[in-house]
Parts: structure tokens; C-alpha cells; sequence
């Protein structure tokens, strides 16, 4: 049996257009871009994506070769005429939220044909993909961006040793009011499995979270806090760490919350 398929590129370039229009937006969405003329620029590129992407359809043998070519030479091409050049590092960063957001499009866009019965990407159903595919790229982006604030930290004190996952957070300012030693926060039971709630030189200091009252914080210093980043092991004698409640930090995959002065390797602290 022999299937004849109808290819009608003008339509298959208003699709492309559409799509590619998106694609565009959602990196400069997420990479924040300055560049002069934007929309004009991004309206040119995604129509010479769309004009390439047929003629790579048309002429070349292969619709695996075809579809290839789209995505190593199309993809980069756009991205220069809508946003120009720029350094290699920015540029795979801008190519690789392309690719990630022509996946996740794909998937809207076929999950609404399906709930609507709508196959042609009009104007308002281009709206409707654009807005969820938004909000797809967001959260994975923003896991993606936590994923890379997690370290391995290991805390010893005394004969007791334990590993944990720990969060970089940039809003954790809190610090010893009369040294200005930043404070790290521990779940309870990490805090347990080490005995710093029997430990002596307990103390309370003062914290203040957003949106909530001001209260007290229980805190205790710890003998060695190593904690493991890409240059090596970055070790920190006498850290001090404050018990978190309960709820604080139930259910995360992490067990306690890095000072944001971490990076600025304090005194105490063995650089690799």
C-alpha cells in the first residue's frame, strides 16, 4: 500500500513562525537579554527559521536529517538575528533553553490538540501554548537552578559524624548579634544524630523571618562543618548552627540550610 501525504509549506510555515516566535520569547524570557529592537529582531528570526525549516524539509532526502539540521543550524541562527552574539558560555545557555522549550511545546501543543480537537496553531491557541509552556519551563528552570545550590555537607562533633544535603540560600542572613558569625540551620533530627541539643554552650539569639513575628533560635556551635563544591572540600571549625522547628524543613530533600557567608570563606574556614 502506498501512502501519499499532502505537505502544504505555507501553512507549515505559519506553524513554524508561531512556534519559533515562542521559542524565542521563552529564552529571552528566562536569559533576560538586553538587546535593541528585540521584537522586530525575533519576528525576523523566527520567519527565517520558519522559511529555513521548510527548505531543509523540502530538499533534504532524509526527515531525520531534515529535522537534525533544524535543530543544530536553525536553533543557533535564530538565536544570533534575534539576539546577536555573544560569548560561548551565554550562547550554549541561550541554545539549550531553546532545545529545552521546542520539547516542552511540542508536548503542550499536542496535549491541546488533543483536549480540543484543534490541530492548527491559530493565533490564540499559539497564546494559550505560550502561557503553559511558560509556566513548564519556569518550574523546571527553578529546579534545575535549586539542583545546583545543593552540596554534600558533612558535620562532626565529637565521635559522631553525619552527611547531609545542604541548600545555599541567599536569604539566610542570619548571624551571632555580637560577632557577626554567620549561622547555618540544621533540621531536629540532624540536629539529634549529632547531640547538639545536649551539647553545652547553647544559646539563643534573635531571628526575624519574612512575614512572620520576630522569635528565638536555639543555636550551638559545631567542631568541623566540611562541605563539598567544585574546587574541593571547604572545611569550617567551630561553625555555628541554629535548630530549626519542626515544619521548617519537613519533606525537603535537603537537611539544612547554608549561610549565605558561606562563600566568603570566613575565618575558621581551610580553602582547598
Amino acid at each position: 500500500m502506498i501512502f501519499i501525504y499532502a505537505f502544504y509549506i505555507d501553512l507549515f510555515v505559519e506553524q513554524n513562525f508561531l512556534m519559533n516566535l515562542i521559542v524565542l520569547s521563552l529564552t529571552h524570557t528566562f536569559c533576560r537579554i538586553p538587546v535593541s529592537l528585540r521584537y522586530l529582531r525575533m519576528l525576523l528570526a523566527a520567519l527565517c527559521g520558519a522559511v529555513a525549516s521548510a527548505l531543509f524539509l523540502l530538499y533534504v532526502p532524509s526527515y531525520g536529517l531534515a529535522t537534525a539540521a533544524s535543530a543544530l543550524l536553525v536553533v543557533p541562527g535564530m538565536l544570533v538575528i534575534a539576539f546577536g552574539c555573544c560569548r560561548k558560555k551565554d550562547f550554549l545557555m541561550r541554545a539549550g533553553i531553546s532545545w529545552l522549550s521546542i520539547v516542552i511545546l511540542d508536548g503542550v501543543a499536542e496535549a491541546f490538540a488533543n483536549l480540543t480537537g484543534i490541530r492548527s496553531l491559530t493565533l490564540y491557541a499559539g497564546i494559550a501554548v505560550l502561557m503553559v509552556a511558560r509556566l513548564l519551563t519556569g518550574f523546571l528552570m527553578l529546579s534545575v537552578k535549586k539542583l545546583g545550590r545543593l552540596y554534600a555537607v558533612t558535620l562532626r562533633q565529637g565521635s559522631l559524624q553525619s552527611k547531609c544535603l545542604g541548600l545555599f540560600d541567599t536569604g539566610n542572613l542570619l548571624s551571632i548579634p555580637d560577632t557577626g558569625e554567620p549561622v547555618h540551620i540544621v533540621s531536629p533530627a540532624l540536629a539529634g544524630k549529632l547531640g547538639l541539643c545536649d551539647t553545652g554552650g547553647m544559646r539563643l539569639i534573635p531571628y526575624h523571618a519574612l512575614g512572620t513575628e520576630n522569635g528565638w533560635i536555639r543555636v550551638v556551635q559545631v567542631e568541623q562543618l566540611v562541605v563539598s563544591m567544585r574546587g574541593g572540600n571547604r572545611t569550617y571549625r567551630g561553625a555555628w548552627c541554629g535548630i530549626a522547628q519542626e515544619n521548617l524543613l519537613a519533606g525537603r530533600s535537603y537537611q539544612m540550610i547554608l549561610n549565605a557567608g558561606l562563600h566568603e570563606n570566613p575565618g575558621g574556614c581551610d580553602a582547598p
